[in-house]
């Protein structure tokens, strides 16, 4: 039941989307036909290539800069950052951070972080500025 409204619910964001269910990420079978022959499944495919970056942190952060900083990669300042994720030490105690598609949150995080570290995922990604930021 819950599978079929979650497809229902993302047929109606997406009329185009084309839904493959899984199991355990496997499809049981063939894979079901495209409803439009127009546009087959994988058409766009080879748009989808991402950059991927991770940096280590310190783990002296504080809370302002690192959120000024996430609020920075979700306007675009260091390229087209679709993802980022950290773990940081900061001096207000362990955070985690998670930026996906423009949206930033912060949360504290239940036990000390091992080793503060940062991935960031996008396009024409501006790695020195980035850098220097961090």
């Amino acid at each position: 039941d819950t599978a079929e409204r979650t497809i229902l619910a993302v047929e109606q964001i997406n009329p185009g989307a084309i839904v493959y269910p899984t199991v355990n990420c496997r499809v049981d079978g063939p894979l079901p036909e495209s409803r439009d022959l127009a546009r087959p499944a994988g058409l766009h495919a080879h748009h989808l290539h991402f950059e991927t970056i991770s940096f280590k942190l310190g783990d002296d952060m504080d809370m302002k800069s690192i959120s000024s900083f996430f609020d920075d990669m979700s306007l675009g300042r260091y390229g087209d950052i679709v993802r980022a994720k950290a773990l940081v030490n900061t001096l207000q105690g362990p955070f985690k951070f998670d930026l996906a598609f423009a949206n930033v949150q912060s949360v504290p995080f239940d036990k000390p972080v091992a080793g503060s570290r940062l991935v960031v995922i996008g396009k024409n990604l501006n790695k020195e500025a980035l850098c220097s930021a961090i």
